[in-house]
């Protein structure tokens, strides 16, 4: 008997719990060696994995499908989120996982198209729940710029919610969210998120190494500019987390504060996106 199939019989032969139920249907089951995912768009989510496996991005490996399911080897490194609740993480222990990240994105290279990054960052959810942006002259001057930039970067597959609860020292989780945008969003939102996410309980992530960490990588694929666009990743990255905020609110009550933070900062961020200055730490912290 191969290794597969006995790594197959194992898992088999585990208990699945129930860890997540997912909000378009389905669940997330772990069994304490891997997940098993269900849903109503397992397809779409399967050949996603697929490509993911197949082009060497961080992603778990899917070691098992059926119509119904498909099953995923759980990572056993460590979580970002476990270092920094008390003092700024040693990111080295994640260099190589988000250098493969980026190796990956430089060699897997799209077609752009703007609406995949329309759909990838919720922005038609984002201007449903918060009607008054509709007519947000400076968002839409934005927006608009932003489509005028990507057009300047190679685009790839992005994870797009990248975060220090699903980056592990031996991969990256939760690809859900993935859609074909910008190379290394991803990675130069990273340092961003406790700002954008409202999260007092993480330190800061050092910008200053990742941004050494995409020009050693993508000067190595003759892409010397990437590191110029973070303010418009940035830009990205606060939209997302304002999507599904008032559905959030309306389920949990406690989270309206967090929805008005979240709005205050994205239009904190138009402001000055639009106005052509640079997103840093101390312009978000004092927001």
């Amino acid at each position: 008997m191969c290794n597969n199939q006995r790594e197959f019989l194992h898992i088999a032969s585990m208990k699945w719990i129930i860890i997540k139920n997912r909000p378009l249907g389905g669940t997330v089951e772990f069994n304490g060696e891997s997940y098993r995912k269900s849903g109503p768009f397992l397809a779409q989510e399967l050949s996603k994995a697929r490509t993911l496996n197949s082009y060497g991005f961080p992603a778990p490996i899917v070691i098992e499908e059926t119509a119904d399911y498909f099953v995923e080897k759980s990572l056993k490194g460590v979580k970002l989120a476990n270092l920094i609740e008390t003092e700024p993480a040693d990111l080295a222990i994640f260099s190589g996982v988000l250098t493969k990240l980026l190796n990956s994105q430089l060699s897997y290279i799209v077609d752009r198209n703007f609406d995949e990054v329309k759909k990838g960052i919720h922005l038609d959810n984002v201007l449903l729940e918060n009607p008054e942006l509709v007519q947000d002259t400076a968002l839409n001057s934005c927006i608009s710029k932003l489509e005028r930039r990507l057009e300047l970067v190679p685009w790839s597959l992005c994870h797009g919610d990248l975060s220090p609860t699903n980056l592990f020292s031996d991969g990256i989780i939760d690809w859900e969210f993935s859609f074909s945008g910008p190379v290394a969003y991803d990675v130069l939102a990273l340092p961003f998120t406790q700002y954008l996410y409202n999260s007092n309980s993480i330190q800061p992530i050092r910008n200053t190494y990742l941004l050494e960490l995409v020009k050693a990588v993508s000067n190595s694929f003759g892409c010397n500019n990437l590191v110029n666009f973070q303010t418009d990743f940035i830009f990205m990255k606060a939209l997302f987390y304002l999507s599904h905020m008032k559905e959030a609110a309306q389920q949990k009550p406690e989270k309206q504060d967090l929805w008005k933070k979240r709005k205050k900062i994205l239009k904190s961020i138009i402001e000055v996106y639009g106005s052509d200055q640079i997103i840093n730490e101390k312009f978000l912290q004092s927001n």
